[in-house]
C-alpha cells in the first residue's frame, strides 16, 4: 500500500466439492463456507471491528494521502447501510480509541482486526479465541483496544440484529469469492511448483475492507497454516466471468503465492539482497516509491516474483484473449503504478523459462537461471 499504510464459476466443468456452514458461538451465526482444507469467513466479531473502523475519522491524511480510504471501501451500498445503522455511535468509547491508534500509526488497523479474529463474541461476554501461535499473538497486541469495547459496543448498537440481517449476503460474499478465487487450485498448483506445503488455509474477509491486505503462516495444531486477510469481489464489475476471476485471483494469489515464494528465496537471501539491493537498486525499482514499502533487495525480489508466478498460473486457466488482457494489466500496473519498472522484462523471462523447460520442471527449480539473468542485466548497468 502507498506509504506503508499498510500494506467465478469454475470453468470447463471442474467443480470442487463445499460446504455452507452456520457455525454456532453462544448464540451467534458466524458465515463460514468450506472447500476442502480452504475457508471462506467473515467472522462475528471481525465483522464488529471493521464497521468500527468505518465509523472512524475521515480527515486523516499521510502525505496527501487519506487513511480511511485506504482502509475503508466506501463503494458498495453495504457501506451506506453500515453507515445508516450504525452512524449514532461514531462516539462510541470503541470509535474513539480506534481513532487514537490510527493516527498513532495506520499500520494498527491490522492489529485490531486481528485481535477481533482472535475473540469470540457471545451475548454476554468477550473471549479470547486463539487463531495462531502465542508469539503471534502477542504481536497485535500492540496498539490493540481492549476487547472489552467490542463487548459494549455489540450490546448499545444491537450488532447481533445487524449481522443477523446480513447472513444472506455475506454468504453471497464469501460464494463469489470462493468461485472467482479458487483458491484449492491455486494450492495445488503451486505445491507442485514449489517444496513448501500447507494444511490448511483460512481467508477472512469483509465487504468493508478496501486494498490493505495482508497474510500469516505458521504451525499450529499439529499443521502447517496460512491465514489471509482480503477484500471481497468487486460486486459493480460488468466484464466477463473469467476476466473478474482473473482480477480477483491476482488480490489472492500473490498473498497466497509469497508463502510458497519467499521459502525458496531464503535459500538465496544473500545473493538476491545484492543483485536487488543497494547499488543495484535504481535497476529494479523507482526509489521515490519501493524504498518506502520494499526496503531490500529479498523485499523487491519478492514483490517481482510473487506476480509473476500468478501471471504463470493463469496462463494455465484462461483462453489467450483473457490471459493477455490480465497480462498488459498486471504489467502496467506493477510498472507504471507501484514503481517495479522492469516487470514485464522480468515476467517474460519467467515465461521464457518454465515454457523452454524441457522436463517442464518446477519454478523452483529455475531461481539460479534468474537470478543470472538478474546479474546480467545488472552488468550491462542498464536503466529505464
Amino acid at each position: 500500500m502507498k506509504y506503508g499504510l499498510l500494506i467465478f464459476l469454475i470453468w470447463g466443468g471442474i467443480a470442487w466439492n463445499f460446504e455452507i456452514q452456520a457455525q454456532k458461538s453462544s448464540s451467534l451465526n458466524q458465515v463460514v463456507i468450506t472447500e476442502g482444507k480452504v475457508s471462506y469467513e467473515i467472522p462475528y466479531a471481525y465483522e464488529l471491528m471493521h464497521v468500527a473502523i468505518a465509523l472512524t475519522d475521515t480527515s486523516y491524511r499521510i502525505e496527501g494521502y487519506s487513511v480511511y480510504n485506504e482502509l475503508v471501501d466506501t463503494t458498495r451500498s453495504y457501506y451506506q447501510e453500515v453507515m445508516r445503522y450504525f452512524k449514532p455511535f461514531q462516539n462510541h468509547a470503541l470509535v474513539l480509541a480506534l481513532n487514537k491508534e490510527l493516527k498513532k500509526n495506520p499500520s494498527r488497523y491490522g492489529s485490531n482486526l486481528k485481535l477481533a479474529c482472535n475473540s469470540t463474541l457471545g451475548e454476554n461476554f468477550i473471549k479470547k479465541n486463539n487463531q495462531m501461535p502465542w508469539v503471534r499473538r502477542q504481536e497485535f497486541l500492540i496498539g490493540s483496544v481492549p476487547r472489552s469495547l467490542l463487548l459494549d459496543f455489540a450490546r448499545v448498537s444491537n450488532f447481533e440484529e445487524f449481522y443477523s440481517k446480513h447472513r444472506t449476503y455475506y454468504l453471497d460474499v464469501l460464494q463469489s469469492a470462493r468461485k472467482f478465487a479458487r483458491v484449492h487450485e491455486q494450492q495445488v498448483w503451486l505445491e507442485n511448483h514449489f517444496p513448501t506445503q500447507y494444511g490448511r488455509y483460512k481467508l477472512i474477509l469483509s465487504p468493508l475492507m478496501q486494498g490493505t491486505h495482508f497474510t500469516q503462516r505458521f504451525n499450529w495444531k499439529h499443521e502447517k497454516q496460512c491465514l489471509m486477510w482480503i477484500a471481497s469481489p468487486d460486486e459493480t464489475s460488468m466484464e466477463s466471468l473469467e476476466i473478474q476471476s482473473g482480477r480477483y485471483m491476482s488480490i489472492v494469489m500473490t498473498e497466497i503465492d509469497h508463502n510458497y515464494v519467499n521459502p525458496q528465496s531464503d535459500l538465496f537471501k544473500k545473493r538476491i539482497n545484492s543483485l536487488l539491493g543497494e547499488e543495484f537498486r535504481k535497476n529494479w525499482v523507482v526509489s521515490t516509491y519501493a524504498s518506502q514499502n520494499y526496503g531490500s533487495g529479498y523485499k523487491v525480489f519478492n514483490e517481482y516474483m510473487t506476480h509473476a508466478v500468478y501471471l504463470l498460473f493463469t496462463s494455465t486457466l484462461f483462453p489467450s484473449e483473457i490471459q493477455e488482457l490480465l497480462e498488459k494489466s498486471k504489467i502496467h500496473g506493477m510498472e507504471k503504478n507501484r514503481g517495479f519498472y522492469r516487470f514485464g522484462e522480468f515476467y517474460a523471462k519467467c515465461r521464457s523459462l518454465t515454457q523452454n523447460s524441457l522436463k517442464k520442471e518446477p519454478i523452483s527449480t529455475h531461481y539460479p537461471e534468474l537470478l543470472n539473468w538478474i546479474a546480467d542485466i545488472n552488468h550491462r548497468g542498464s536503466t529505464k
